[in-house]
């Protein structure tokens, strides 16, 4: 594979790869690139970035594996890209303390794929609302909450609702990991820095391996939940739609569900 930079300061991601040359600022940019070349270029070209601009591109990369991952679960390429990609910027972690938190997404979005076959992303999803057993692995999570999704018996809404204040567990270095991704992949952008962050999950349970719910961490979540917004004056919430959700579809949430949230 070459990876370095022709004479007009352009990099070739593959052998022969004339179609596939893009300028730096394309790289930039990487919506369109097929996902192959994302993950390739993410784990062989990783120097090229900033501390800024790798938190950047592994969220853009997450949302793009993601999709593709329920397009063809059974494509296994992508996943060990990823974990390559993984060995190569965890020794580079270092050079990144200006940017802790950038360094622990960009991380978070690669190691969640070291779980990929022994678990599914609405597993780790599950992670953040409840205590969810994925593999050998025990994940615990605080400050979520879950509502059943009227009409249907398999599909839930995870309401996710994070404080500054609220403090999350670090002392499992996985957990730590599926904690930051999931703050990062499920948040939409104008609340990832805000003091309030909101945001709407929608799962089927028919997808998940294995999970038990911890009722005292959703009691706790309720408590924290409700207090959050009784001081936040009815704040809209920002819905994240799973496309594969049979209940809600692409761009609306089931209207019984919108109209609960809106009572609340």
């Amino acid at each position: 594979m070459s990876t370095g930079h022709d004479s007009e300061g352009q990099l070739d991601l593959f052998e022969g790869g004339a179609e596939h040359t893009w300028s730096y600022s394309r790289l930039k940019s990487l919506r369109r690139c097929p996902l192959e070349y994302k993950v390739r270029w993410l784990s062989d070209q990783h120097s090229l970035f900033e501390p800024g601009h790798i938190d950047v591109q592994a969220g853009r990369l997450l949302h793009h594996i993601i999709r593709e991952y329920y397009r063809s679960p059974a494509n296994a390429e992508p996943y060990q890209l990823l974990l390559k990609a993984y060995h190569k910027l965890a020794p580079h972690a270092s050079e990144w303390k200006d940017d802790l938190q950038g360094e622990n997404r960009a991380l978070a979005a690669l190691q969640l794929f070291a779980y990929s076959k022994a678990a599914t992303l609405r597993a780790a999803a599950l992670e953040v609302a409840c205590k969810a057993r994925i593999s050998e692995t025990s994940f615990v999570g605080q400050a979520d909450l879950i509502y059943e999704i009227p009409g249907s018996p398999t599909a839930y809404g995870i309401l996710e609702f994070k404080l500054n204040d609220v403090e999350v567990r670090v002392d499992d270095p996985a957990e730590r990991f599926l904690q930051c991704l999931i703050y990062y992949a499920g948040l939409p952008a104008q609340f990832r820095s805000s003091t309030k962050a909101m945001g709407i999950y929608i799962f089927d349970t028919g997808m998940l391996l294995e999970a038990e719910i911890d009722r005292a961490l959703l009691n706790k979540a309720f408590s924290i939940v409700e207090t959050a917004l009784q001081s936040a004056n009815g704040p809209e919430f920002p819905a994240r739609i799973n496309p594969f959700c049979k209940s809600c579809g692409y761009q609306t949430l089931c209207p019984a569900y919108s109209s609960s949230l809106k009572r609340r």
